[in-house]
Parts: C-alpha cells; sequence; structure tokens
C-alpha cells in the first residue's frame, strides 16, 4: 500500500459491522488509520493467535492420502523456517481476492525501454521519481492516486488513457459521497433516474471532461475507467499533469502515442492497469469445472467440489460498493455453513442459480450490485432486517434502514452474533464522521457591530 493512499469510501462503509472505528479518525481513513483500525479489531477479538505469519500458500488441493476422513483439505505450505511443508484442514476459506497477479500491457518496443518500469502495486511514494519524467498507464483510481502524487515532485507527469475516465470526489456538496449513494432508495431508481443520479457526482467538480482531456468514449453504466479523486482536475490546471492518448509504441526511453505525438527522453513507466483475475492457489477445475465461467454458488462456493460446504471463496467479485461489509458477509455465511447450521442447497439448484446469473467468460471475477447481494446473504443468515417490523419497534431506525447510508451495523442487529452497539452506531454515525475534524475551535470574538459600521 503507497503511503499516500487513503481509502476511497468513508470510514462508516469501509468497516466491519460490529467494529466501528473511532471517532476521532477523519472521515476518510489514510494507510497509517486503516492499519491501525485492522491492528485494533485483531487485538480486540484475540485474532493474532490463529494467525500464522511470513507463510506462503502455495497451493490447496483435496486429501487423497486420509480419503473419507475429515482432514478434506492438503494445504501446502512455505515458511521461514521451512521450505515447504503439508498441513491438512477440514475447511478452507480462500480470501486472497482476486488482485494477486498484476496486469502488463505488452507495446512493441517496450524492451528497448531502459528507464524504470514498475506495476502500480509496486509503487510506495514519489521518492524515485523526483525531477523524472513519468508516464502512468491507465485511467481508474490507483493510475489517478499516483500520477497526482509523483505529479509533486517531478519534472513532467503524462496520464495515459485509451478510453477517459470518470471522476468522484469523496466529497460531494459537503458529504462523503458514497453516504449520499449507497442507500436503498438509490438502488429501487429505474436505470435512466440512476445515470441521471450518477452524472450528478462524475459532473458535480468537473462539469465538462473536455476541457481537461479526461473525456471518456464509453458510458458511465457498463465496462468504463472511474477514479475516486480530489486532486486530478486542479493538477492538471496547475500544469502539473497532462492527460494523453494511449501508447502506440515504445522507441528507446521515447514513447509514440496513437495519435502521433510523440512523448520524449521519457524516465518511467508505471503501469496502473489493473490484474489479471484468477486465484492461482487452487487448481482452476475447482473454480470452472467444465465451463468457461465461475460455477460459484453466490459467488461463494464452488459446485464443482465434491463437497462444496468444505470450502469456501471470499472476496472473488467485483463489488460495486465498499468491498468489507460484502467480505464480511460472505465469510459470516460460510461460518454457519462450515459448523452445520445453514446448510447449502442441493447441487441441481445451486446450479440453477449460478445459470441465472450474468456470465463473465474467462474469468473467476463477477460483477455483483451491492444491496440485493448484501440482503440475500443476509436473508440466509437470518440477519436482514425487517422494515415493517422495524417501523413499529423504532421508526427513527426504520427511517434510516430505508432512506439513510447501507451500514453494515444494519446486520448486527438481529439474528445470530447480533450486537447491542448497533443501533448506536447506526444514529450517531453522521455526528461521529466529521467529529476528527471538529477538534480546531477559534476564540472568535461576537462583538457588536457599531450601527455607523
Amino acid at each position: 500500500m503507497y503511503r499516500s493512499c487513503n481509502a476511497l469510501s468513508s470510514k462508516y462503509m469501509t468497516t466491519f459491522s460490529d467494529f466501528p472505528p473511532p471517532k476521532e479518525y477523519t472521515p476518510f481513513m489514510s494507510q497509517k488509520t486503516i492499519i491501525e483500525y485492522l491492528t485494533n479489531y485483531a487485538e480486540t477479538f484475540d485474532l493474532k493467535k490463529y494467525i500464522t505469519f511470513n507463510t506462503n500458500v502455495i497451493t490447496i488441493e483435496k486429501n487423497e492420502e486420509e480419503e473419507g476422513k475429515d482432514r478434506y483439505w492438503k494445504v501446502i505450505l512455505e515458511k521461514e523456517d521451512c521450505p515447504k511443508v503439508d498441513e491438512y484442514f477440514d475447511y478452507v476459506m480462500v480470501c486472497i481476492g482476486m488482485f494477486n497477479k498484476p496486469k502488463t500491457p505488452e507495446y512493441p518496443g517496450l524492451d528497448s525501454f531502459d528507464g524504470i518500469k514498475i506495476h502500480g502495486n509496486q509503487y510506495r511514494d514519489a521518492t524515485p521519481f523526483i525531477n523524472k519524467r513519468v508516464i502512468v498507464v491507465g485511467g481508474a483510481f490507483t493510475a489517478g492516486d499516483i500520477s497526482c502524487d509523483i505529479s509533486r515532485v517531478s519534472d513532467e507527469v503524462y496520464l495515459s488513457m485509451r478510453h477517459g475516465t470518470y471522476v468522484i470526489p469523496r466529497v460531494v456538496n459537503g458529504h462523503p459521497y458514497d453516504l449520499q449513494i449507497l442507500k436503498r432508495s438509490t438502488f429501487r431508481k429505474t436505470v435512466s433516474k440512476f445515470e441521471a443520479f450518477a452524472e450528478y457526482f462524475y459532473k458535480n467538480r468537473i462539469p465538462d471532461y473536455k476541457e481537461i482531456g479526461l473525456q471518456n468514449t464509453q458510458p458511465f453504466i457498463g465496462n468504463c475507467s472511474v477514479m475516486v479523486n480530489d486532486d486530478i482536475q486542479d493538477h492538471i490546471y496547475q500544469g502539473r499533469l497532462e492527460p494523453v492518448n494511449n501508447i502506440q509504441e515504445f522507441k528507446g526511453n521515447d514513447v509514440v502515442l496513437t495519435d502521433g505525438t510523440v512523448l520524449k527522453d521519457i524516465d518511467a513507466v508505471i503501469f496502473a492497469t489493473g490484474y489479471q483475475y484468477g486465484i492461482p492457489i487452487v487448481d482452476k477445475s475447482l473454480i470452472y469445472g467444465n465451463a468457461d465461467y465461475a460455477q460459484l454458488y453466490k459467488y461463494v462456493f464452488p459446485v464443482t467440489s465434491m463437497n462444496p460446504d468444505r470450502i469456501a471463496m471470499i472476496g472473488i467479485m467485483e463489488y460495486l460498493s465498499t468491498t468489507w461489509p460484502a467480505w464480511e458477509m460472505q465469510a459470516r455465511w460460510a461460518c454457519k455453513v462450515f459448523t452445520g447450521k445453514i446448510p447449502l442447497p442441493t447441487k441441481e439448484d445451486m446450479i440453477k442459480d449460478i445459470e441465472k446469473n450474468p456470465k463473465y467468460i474467462g474469468t473467476a471475477a463477477q460483477y455483483v450490485v451491492a444491496l440485493p447481494y448484501l440482503d440475500d446473504i443476509a436473508e440466509f443468515i437470518g440477519v436482514k432486517p425487517n422494515f415493517w417490523k422495524l417501523l413499529i419497534s423504532d421508526p427513527k431506525l426504520a427511517y434510516a434502514f430505508e432512506y439513510g447510508p447501507m451500514f453494515p451495523y444494519f446486520y448486527r442487529l438481529q439474528g445470530p452474533n447480533a450486537w447491542s452497539g448497533a443501533r448506536d452506531a447506526i444514529m450517531n454515525a453522521k455526528d461521529n464522521l466529521t467529529y476528527g475534524t471538529r477538534r480546531y475551535r477559534a476564540n472568535i470574538k461576537t462583538e457588536k457591530m457599531s450601527e455607523d459600521y
């Protein structure tokens, strides 16, 4: 994680459902506070004793040596003191997500470039790029962050994009953007109304993208590039950063763009070009079977396995919202399945459900809309609140549930592992959101002005 990294979503949406961040944290957590939050979570719930650090998982495979026994999975590990070791487990959650194998595009002549070449996941800070001429390739979150960070110290920074991008600022009209978008009322809009609603956010600071060279050639709802960024417009206006077309080829340290422009004497290229989707530590057949799209029930349980209730894939999806609540909900469900408290449907029913979903050929990644998915899993677990019951018992909470932000704490109000602090976390979130930025209090004297003024 690079040092200048800040969360893309506000603190009460980037959280686990039973552990809100301290109110002293600023609305968008920094790299430092995210690490602090995760450390505090692990210490509060005494999780460190269950974690084996400095260990690399090579592969997970069915335990053929103990067929029929409880230790169903063999996990092959590399540890510091032992190059290779086999360990056996009853159940496995694969939680490495999708972003584990960097994707770097191929360009003619790239081998002739002898400057710095790195992927965005290797970037830590701007120090190596002081007084350098740098080209950043990409049009999404990381490309925007890195290009703005480097532009403060470099000689020149170019942002190379194929299709342009859409920019959503973290704060829109004084409030975090996600608290305005991620509501139940938003997800009930028709497609045309949602497009108009989204336009309000991505045109909030940049009414005309052509003026700063970021115009997107693709519709917002579709396969387009989007970044959450507060600085890019200012850096372009100040001449620190220049958007340019896609790269056509490299000629030594000169970069030729698709419009014929030649960028001379480039010192470094950073590929913020995403990742190849895949789960390298399990056999491909476990995810796909004989199909060319992932065979995962609700994007979690592989129906190709003889025992799909013994392994769960956590975070193997592109979640169109903040991701932590979805990962946690999947993990909660998997725990209930592993312990036999919630049975999975029959394999035939699970396959029917998979067939109803969109097919993403050749990739394990699935694109999932936030609210319906969370509610779906919450209903399995028994933690989805009922609006009408809330309306009778607690009208203020019911209103917050229906018209307020989708805080993960709603899924701790009832059912298994309910949390007594959930209601307070929901109702106090608005006041606590900016507590960490309200510490300064000027000693302003309010003297009555003279009538002659």
